[in-house]
């Protein structure tokens, strides 16, 4: 195929996927078949046997409700051992507070958690999205709202409901509170003002004040400084337990101030003043890393505690038990008196109505199931039963499908509510015996809304199995197109050469290339080998450079066999280095935790080593540009100089023989000059014989053509560019060495006469004085310093470009590299001040292994071994993705850096407001994605050496760049035709949402990624 044939077959598979990706989307992540409207008693009496008229409903035990949300509260931040919420736990141990381990299911986000616990639905992977984007909006119009907890407060109880804290409360619930106050939850850095803004109007509510600002019925505090704290040092941070502290004296003066203001209210109205209730919990928890929004236990396992001054508990129940986060919206509807809202799946906690007769609790827990039932109905698309056989709730279990035992349930249960009626009617029964059957009644309903609950959890999809079928053929159809375009073909550089080398012919890294890819397609049909994905390319990239070591020494090429042992040693080390995976994450050592322990010298050996990675880039940087771009002759070359010099110099003795004999003077100047040759030198002159160094000389050299005009430009732009990058490493140190150390604080001459402040200030000094130095280079505060580092990075982007313009039309001819190789490794170095910004600290080290590799990729011999360092880069590129902390769980998605720099949004302007999400996305991607992003450019960067040299291998350059393009797109294709297909083929699975859909998820966000990198790639080889 030519090129123009190539490109369009391309652009057809790249079509192909994108819309088979968007149709597997829409048929795979759950559209729930919600009930259109909103609950009304009405609606939910119409087929109670126990309920026939509103005026019967159980009556309400309290008036007003205040929703204490603390982001990330574990539960054992609240019932362990270690938990410092003394006040709390005081609470639960004098049974003036019930304490829950509340369940949630995965995503463990923010939004969809929230949107459970007020709405009792299942929460959708979309909302995980939109929680990431901050773009999600419901409805403004509160009619066109979906059915909750707050609607019903305020439009059927018309409630004055308060909200302060997570603004995450205004965009699901707009035009609900009365009085507000929203502060963005993304920014992590701040783990005190963000708390403060919510404490700060607290006073407000308990004031005799009647306006609307301070009279309230509901109020909502949404706390975020845990959870930012989990997301920057994890759960044990020194700052975790004065965080707990300062939530439990919040709990402290909230529960001070209801008692004070019940009892006024009770002594002011009589018996029609009712208690509040407080509620105290988590949206969701945190693993082990601090992060959050997979399934591990600690993730899903999140506090919630009710505390009502008015009401104390039996002693005999237990101190902590478990439930769904989703039981707290059924519980709430009857405490407070609204219906259940409409699309609930939570079960009414029994223990929070011990004080209900026989009767309120069969009628609350018939209500709870018809609500329930109607759901599953709606979704199950079947219609009551009308059997004629009877069962016993035991003959139930028997049934083959989890609907036919539903019904089976209900049917039970619904046939001993008649009979306890009759019975009642007849006369001939006890009321005792009445208050027995009822209790067994309401074990029965009970029994159905939990057996329903877990169906419904475990199977609702409502997968559109026809739009995921034709959107895995379209990414068939893609592969296809893409093998038709020989995607591989960049692997076969050099092939004619590889074809001459007998290990190569036996170790084809084609076969080898495929033979990976193959086998990690079906390694995605088991849940272990996702959650554990690591491995693979862990051992996969240790045998590629096994392969190669053999190589080497099959060639005796030692050299190079040291190097790959080097490098097999370095990823070794490097496997170790965060926890890695899902299900041992936590068990597995790392020197991640050692490194962030916050010792004295894990401390000074974090910080050495992020100084020692900066300047080890800084220098390779250098050496890329004075050896590799402008190289100075080594050694040898000047001694091949030398050997030319003496052969010319023997031709012109030959021609002094035969000029001695016609011309006699000669003679005598010839022997002078030799005298002169022969004469032993004096003792060196250092000053004279530094000028004759070869480096030196080069040096001159290079300089005597700047002046000259030969390549002042190249030359002045590439220093140009080169300094840019400095300047933003500079800032980058400054911005991490402030954030981290706080090195601003100290004096280099101060005088500590506290023995333990000296030994932090000794500590700190190696620090601290080149910190002081590189200080004056920087702006005022740290905002700018950021804001001044993304400039930098979008100005040496630029230049980078500018200076390969140039630079194809320069006269240099002895760049070691092409200049396509050239630009894109610029290119990698332009982006590097932001990647290690956004990077975790103890990270740094990684990423410069990571440039290490790409120098050994970029100056590396293609010869006997064509397109080897093309896979290898490949497969490193999914090493290093895990190897710097990721996962395929949502809980490593590390949003610690998203708003770096630029605080929150100050106008609602459309085009600012995409910018600024867009800014957010970019950072995302750079903290998370690092490794394919710095990688797919160092691809690009392999192009074949001295293909492009000048401006007329334009052509070269862009074929190199296509195919490297095609190579990562169709091997992408591929890998997501496997694990669609995995998908699809195990939607029934027990794993399905909390493993497969995940990398599902990670999957799209770097195909987004490549999509994007690729359309780069492609306008700038067409342009340049």
């Amino acid at each position: 195929m030519n090129g123009k044939s190539t490109a369009f077959v391309t652009s057809i598979a790249v079509l192909l996927k994108i819309i088979g990706i968007c149709l597997f989307i829409k048929g795979f992540f759950p559209i729930k078949q919600q009930i259109k409207g909103k609950s009304t008693w009405e609606a939910l009496i119409k087929d109670s046997i126990e309920t026939t008229n509103v005026d019967e409903i159980p009556a309400s035990t309290h008036d007003k409700l205040v929703l204490m949300v603390v982001d990330a509260l574990r539960n054992d931040f609240v019932f362990g051992n270690d938990s410092c919420m003394n006040f709390t736990k005081g609470l639960i141990d004098n049974k003036s507070a019930l304490g829950y381990t509340a369940f949630a299911k995965v995503p463990t986000v923010t939004m969809p958690r929230i949107k459970a616990l007020m709405t009792g639905t299942i929460p959708s992977y979309v909302d995980a999205v939109t929680n990431l984007l901050e773009s999600h909006k419901e409805s403004e119009n509160s009619s066109d709202q979906e059915d909750s907890v707050i609607w019903q407060l305020v439009n059927n109880k018309k409630k004055n409901i308060h909200m302060f804290g997570d603004d995450t409360w205004l965009r699901l619930f707009p035009n609900s509170f009365k009085a507000h106050d929203g502060t963005t939850s993304f920014y992590v850095f701040d783990t005190t003002e963000v708390d403060n803004n919510v404490t700060r109007h607290i006073d407000s509510l308990f004031t005799d004040k009647k306006d609307d600002e301070h009279v309230w019925d509901g109020v909502i505090l949404h706390y975020l400084g845990l959870d930012h704290i989990g997301h920057l040092e994890g759960p044990k941070s020194k700052m975790m337990c004065p965080k707990q502290t300062e939530m439990d004296g919040i709990v402290s003066k909230l529960y001070n101030n209801i008692v004070k203001s019940d009892s006024t209210r009770v002594s002011q109205s009589g018996l029609k003043s009712k208690p509040t209730l407080m509620v105290l919990l988590g949206d969701h928890g945190m693993n082990e890393i601090g992060n959050h929004g997979g399934s591990s236990e600690g993730e899903v396992s999140p506090a919630m505690v009710f505390i009502s001054p008015s009401i104390k508990w039996n002693a005999d129940m237990k101190s902590i038990g478990s439930i769904d986060q989703t039981d707290l919206v059924p519980t709430l509807s009857f405490m407070l008196g609204f219906p259940i809202p409409q699309n609930n799946l939570g079960v009414v906690i029994e223990e929070m109505f011990s004080d209900r007769t026989e009767r309120e609790l069969v009628q609350i827990y018939e209500l709870n199931a018809l609500s329930i039932r109607r759901i599953v109905l709606a979704n199950y698309d079947i219609k009551p039963s009308n059997r004629k056989n009877k069962y016993s709730i035991h003959e139930c279990k028997l049934f083959e499908t989890d609907i036919e035992r539903l019904e089976c349930i209900f049917d039970v249960a619904k046939e001993n509510h008649l009979n306890i009626n009759q019975k009642i009617l007849e006369g001939n029964i006890s009321q005792n015996e009445i208050n027995s059957l009822r209790i067994k009644l309401v074990g029965l309903y009970k029994s159905y809304c939990l057996e329903a609950h877990k169906v419904i959890s475990e199977t609702f999809g409502g997968y559109n199995l026809d739009s995921m079928l034709i959107g895995i053929s379209c990414i068939f159809a893609s592969a296809l197109l893409f093998i038709f375009t020989r995607f591989w073909s960049v692997l076969e550089t050099d092939a004619k050469k590889s074809s001459q080398d007998p290990f190569s012919k036996i170790f084809s890294i084609k076969t080898i290339y495929f033979g990976v890819l193959i086998i990690y397609g079906f390694s995605l049909f088991s849940t272990s080998f996702v959650e554990e994905e690591h491995m693979f390319w862990f051992y996969v990239s240790q045998g590629l450079l096994m392969l190669k070591f053999l190589h080497s020494m099959s060639s005796r090429d030692i050299k190079k066999a040291i190097k790959m042992v080097f490098l097999m040693v370095l990823i070794r080390i490097l496997y170790f280095w965060n926890n890695l995976g899902v299900k041992w994450a936590t068990e597995t050592f790392s020197v991640r935790l050692w490194l962030t322990s916050g010792s004295n010298s894990s401390v000074f050996v974090l910080w050495s080593l992020f100084l020692a990675s900066v300047g080890s880039l800084c220098m390779y940087l250098s050496y890329l540009h004075t050896r590799i771009y402008y190289p100075t002759p080594s050694p040898l070359e000047n001694e091949s100089e030398n050997q030319n010099i003496k052969k010319n110099s023997g031709v012109l003795e030959n021609r002094q023989i035969i000029d001695e004999k016609n011309n006699p003077e000669i003679v005598i100047q010839s022997e002078q000059k030799r005298s002169l040759l022969e004469r032993k030198p004096k003792k060196p002159n250092r000053l004279i014989e530094s000028l004759k160094d070869p480096k030196n000389i080069e040096s001159f050299k290079r300089f005597d053509r700047m002046v000259s005009g030969e390549d002042e430009t190249v030359v002045y732009l590439s220093r140009i560019h080169r300094a840019s990058i400095y300047f933003g490493m500079n800032l980058m140190v400054v911005y991490k060495l402030e954030t981290g150390l706080e090195l601003s604080k100290y004096k280099i001459f101060e005088s500590l006469p506290q023995e333990s402040k000296r030994k932090v200030f000794d500590f700190l000094r190696p620090f601290l004085i080149p910190y002081k130095i590189i200080k004056f280079l920087c702006p005022p505060n740290l905002d700018m310093t950021v804001q001044s580092i993304y400039l930098l990075s979008i100005v040496s982007t630029i230049l980078a470009v500018v200076v390969y313009k140039h630079r194809i039309t320069s006269t240099n001819t002895k760049s070691k590299v092409s200049f396509s190789s050239a630009y894109f490794t610029d290119l990698m170095f332009s982006l590097l001040p932001v990647v290690l910004l956004v990077a975790k600290t103890h990270n740094s080290a990684l990423i410069a292994i990571m440039f290490l590799i790409h120098y050994f990729a970029l100056t590396g011999e293609y010869v006997g071994y064509g397109g080897y360092w093309i896979v290898v880069m490949y497969t490193l590129m999914n090493f290093f993705h895990y190897a710097l902390g990721n996962t395929n769980s949502l809980s490593s998605l590390d949003l610690s850096s998203a708003y770096t720099g630029i605080g929150s949004l100050a106008t609602n302007h459309s085009f600012y407001k995409f910018l600024y999400q867009a800014t957010i996305v970019k950072l995302i991607y750079f903290s998370n994605f690092v490794s394919p992003i710095l990688y797919f450019i160092g691809i690009l960067s392999l192009s074949p050496k001295n293909t492009d040299l000048s401006s007329n291998n334009e052509t070269g350059f862009r074929t190199h760049v296509f195919s490297s393009i095609r190579f990562i797109l169709g091997s992408n294709t591929i890998i997501l035709l496997f694990l669609l297909s995995a998908t699809t083929l195990l939607r029934t699975h027990l794993f399905i949402w909390s493993v497969f859909a995940p990398k599902i998820l990670y999957a799209f966000g770097w195909t987004i990624l490549l999509f994007s990198m690729s359309l780069y790639g492609t306008i700038f080889s067409l342009i340049a």
